[in-house]
């Protein structure tokens, strides 16, 4: 009975005579009983743990790590730990979960061996807080290098497969990561490689860190990546506009200049960066054919082009509900991706038919005072991007 530990211990050839032979060692499982871990402190650490004598019987010795084991699929370290009794096995409440192990019925565990080329080139990593935070509670900063000097301290030598969930402890902070996407290491063959379901995290492995859906949690990065803001065949003679060099070479210097430094780059020198251009003049000179070319070659998502007596509607409050509705996609996208995000180009063309001096209009509904407001709180509010 395998299951139990044991071997074959006789064989009964056909002649009727029995004869002896020793029983073989191989590589087998135990059946064990899911246990809550005998420390608190445990939770944190990913691991699973048994007492000496499972460990044994699993994996033949307990002196060279680490070790790994296969519970229902899910590959975690193992530890010896002498709170457990015999029997059992120690997962945490976030291992069950991952697992999907209740604590009344018995699991089968076996030994797993890593096998070669298993480690990981890429980690894409979620990265919240464990408890759901408030809505008024401030968002909290933490620097890419500490957080991935802990982790790589923490979760090290481990097995990480897609969709697992974890958390770790960072400056008395709860987090919860979780597994976005794994590449394995590049070997150089030309081809490039394919997303794999699991494998080893090692030094070689780059993470690279995603805020999850509260938009608390915001990971500063310092690494220097290549941020290209137009399109790689952009071309001026393609726009098919003559005689703006002038106009043409303030736009790229005040408003796109400072977008292709890195982030940290940006930040560390206090860089704020121009969110917005007026272009102004007499009817026919360019206004809106520079908008609409210009918004074909950046590398940005989809532009919005909007006429502004669009935004205008029969209903009371759906003008500013338009407004709103236009940085939509900009403002999801920043509370996940935080400074990575892409740029996002609006472009109003007639601005001026909606955006009057408030006071100015006597039409006894307001609703182009409420557009400017809803405008510039988007603009230069306390939450604006």
């Amino acid at each position: 009975h395998f299951g139990s530990g044991g071997a074959e211990a006789a064989w009964q050839p056909r002649s009727g005579r029995t004869t002896r032979r020793p029983a073989l060692m191989m590589s087998v499982g135990l059946s064990l009983k899911p246990a809550g871990l005998p420390d608190k402190s445990l939770a944190y650490a990913n691991r699973v743990y048994a007492c000496e004598a499972d460990t044994l019987q699993l994996c033949g010795q307990t002196s060279v790590r680490p070790l790994y084991v296969d519970v229902k699929g899910c590959i975690f370290l193992l530890e010896v730990h002498k709170g457990v009794a015999p029997g059992d096995i120690a997962l945490g409440k976030v291992q069950r979960e991952y697992a999907r192990i209740g604590m009344g019925t018995e699991v089968f565990v076996k030994q797993f061996t890593p096998p070669p080329g298993f480690d990981l080139g890429s980690c894409k990593l979620e990265i919240d807080f464990f408890l759901k935070p408030a809505a008024q509670d401030p968002r909290v900063e933490i620097k890419e290098e500490d957080l991935e000097a802990v982790f790589r301290r923490q979760f090290d030598k481990q097995v990480l497969a897609n969709s697992q969930t974890f958390v770790m402890d960072f400056e008395s902070k709860v987090l919860k990561l979780t597994v976005l996407g794994l590449m394995p290491v590049d070997l150089g063959t030309g081809s490039a490689p394919a997303k794999v379901p699991a494998g080893l995290l090692s030094s070689v492995t780059e993470l690279d860190w995603q805020q999850g859906p509260s938009g608390k949690l915001h990971v500063l990065s310092s690494k220097v990546q290549q941020r290209s803001i137009f399109r790689p065949d952009f071309d001026f003679e393609e726009l098919g506009i003559g005689g703006l060099s002038r106009e043409f070479g303030n736009i790229f210097r005040r408003a796109f200049a400072a977008r292709t430094f890195p982030p940290h780059v940006v930040r560390d020198l206090g860089i704020k960066h121009v969110r917005g251009m007026l272009l102004h003049g007499p009817p026919g000179t360019g206004k809106t054919l520079i908008a609409r070319q210009l918004a074909k070659f950046l590398k940005a998502a989809e532009p919005k082009i909007v006429n502004g007596p669009e935004i205008l509607n029969k209903y009371v409050g759906q003008a500013e509900e338009n407004i709103r509705n236009l940085f939509a996609d900009a403002e999801r996208e920043y509370k996940t991706q935080g400074e990575n995000s892409q740029l996002h180009v609006v472009i109003f063309d007639e601005i001026d038919s909606i955006c009057k001096s408030r006071g100015s209009t006597r039409d006894g509904t307001g609703v182009h005072d409420s557009i400017v407001n809803q405008l510039l709180s988007k603009i230069d509010g306390v939450d604006s991007l």
